[in-house]
């Protein structure tokens, strides 16, 4: 089992997350090699169902943890952004180990489950309209996904 290091979105925190840098220097698969999946972990549907069932929808996984557990590097690339605070309410406040951040990079793990429920066959384009917040519309992409 992998340990998580999480930056939560809401008013909790588990554990200080990995520094990332970030250099101009490609040093990963190039991306004839990425589609090619030589370098690329192949992402199943049991893996994603697995990756699906880590989402919770309020926290942002760094991007080491993401590559630790297989998500796709072009995937990565895509979803991780820096993601910063905002102080005027608690809800909007990111925060490491209780301590209020102004930005954190790596991968909304929303962002992520819309991903992955795209990739299982979920036509996600609604869900956001039928499920109010975050939490809600993870939960509401599993079940369209039981429901198949």
């Amino acid at each position: 089992m992998v340990d998580f290091n999480y930056c939560f979105l809401e008013n909790k925190v588990d554990q200080q997350p990995k520094k990332v840098e970030i250099s101009s220097k490609r040093t990963g698969p190039t991306s004839r090699e990425t589609y090619l999946g030589t370098k690329l972990k192949m992402l199943t549907q049991l893996k994603a169902l697995m990756l699906l069932d880590k989402c919770r929808g309020d926290e942002i996984w760094p991007v080491d943890v993401c590559r630790q557990e297989g998500v796709p590097e072009n995937w990565i690339d895509e979803l991780a952004d820096a993601t910063e605070s905002g102080f005027q309410t608690d809800l909007d406040t990111l925060y490491v180990e209780e301590k209020a951040v102004n930005q954190f990079h790596g991968v909304q793990d929303l962002r992520l489950a819309y991903r992955l429920g795209e990739f299982l066959g979920v036509d996600t384009s609604q869900i956001k309209f039928q499920a109010f917040g975050r939490i809600a519309q993870v939960n509401a992409i599993r079940e369209a996904i039981e429901e198949d």
